[in-house]
């Protein structure tokens, strides 16, 4: 696989485009009507609900547990965790695009950023392995941009997540949260997509979108977990969401039973939407037709 050492003339820039396109960690959004703690209806959606025996959404893990995907946590778990979601990404553009020109490079990326996350995941961690490999990624990825075998758009967003994950490696970057945090991805209706955030999925086949739109995942701010999908609005057809328990307590939980709910605002309620168990990923799928918030409950 061929190396390109001209990208780092671009770091600085893709840097900064990963700033504007990726993450906004800065501030957390204002949590939305089913976050429990929202101090207008933690009655409605709080401790009341719990009582009734409904949804009720998973608490996170502490911050500072060492698994947990919060500021106060260790860097390498999230480190890891950014960098499948990048693969998860781009091994669905691979899968989906098969036998086109794009299918070579962007595969050639993909065994870059696995290989990269190999070496984070031995004890010690390689991160000299892992940062020449993201390095290789980078370049492969920005040369099927100049080579109009990756979308423009999209493929500026992949690299820079992998920029933020180079800064993870390098810094430690405790400051970048999962919580709190909104990531983008831009969709072509005619391609769909995976787009994938702190664990949290969705998968939009071709069509499904009413027309291209930029996609996004936020995660809420409170101290459960709950997921705004964007953009809002209805889908040709359904795609699929799914929310991870990654970053939950699970003490006393039992996972054949996690469901996903959204809230009806018309209503007041939540919306049992059922789901699936992916335990060997630590996550929970289901079927939607519209964008909403989401979370992850118990019953």
């Amino acid at each position: 696989m061929k190396r390109y050492h001209w990208f780092h003339k671009t770091a600085t820039m893709v840097s900064l485009i990963g700033t504007l396109f990726v993450w906004s960690c800065s501030e957390a959004p204002t949590p939305g009507p089913i976050s429990p703690i929202h101090s207008d209806n933690a009655s409605k959606h709080g401790a009341g609900r719990e009582a009734k025996g409904q949804i009720r959404p998973l608490n996170r893990l502490d911050e500072n547990a060492a698994n947990a995907l919060a500021k106060g946590a260790y860097a390498k778990p999230k480190a890891i965790q950014h960098l499948q979601d990048l693969l998860d990404e781009l091994q669905y553009i691979v899968e989906a695009k098969s036998g086109t020109p794009a299918v070579d490079k962007i595969d050639d990326a993909v065994a870059k950023a696995e290989t990269a996350k190999n070496a984070l995941n031995k004890m010690p961690s390689d991160d000299a392995t892992a940062l020449e490999n993201l390095a290789s990624a980078r370049g492969i990825l920005q040369a099927a941009i100049w080579e109009k075998s990756l979308n423009a758009i999209q493929g500026t967003q992949f690299i820079a997540e992998i920029v933020v994950v180079e800064g993870i490696i390098k810094w430690g970057v405790k400051s970048h949260d999962c919580r709190g945090a909104v990531k983008y991805l831009w969709m072509k209706n005619a391609e769909g997509g995976l787009i994938a955030h702190c664990g949290h999925r969705v998968i939009v086949p071709k069509h499904a979108l009413p027309k291209d739109a930029m996609l996004s995942i936020k995660i809420d701010a409170s101290s459960f977990i709950t997921v705004d999908f964007g953009p809002d609005g209805k889908f040709n057809s359904n795609v699929a969401v799914g929310i991870s328990y990654r970053d939950a307590d699970l003490t006393g939980v039992n996972l054949n039973g996690l469901i996903l709910a959204w809230f009806d605002e018309a209503f007041d309620q939540w919306i049992d939407l059922g789901g699936k168990v992916d335990s060997a990923n630590q996550i929970v799928w289901s079927q939607t037709d519209h964008f909403t918030q989401y979370t992850i409950s118990t019953k």
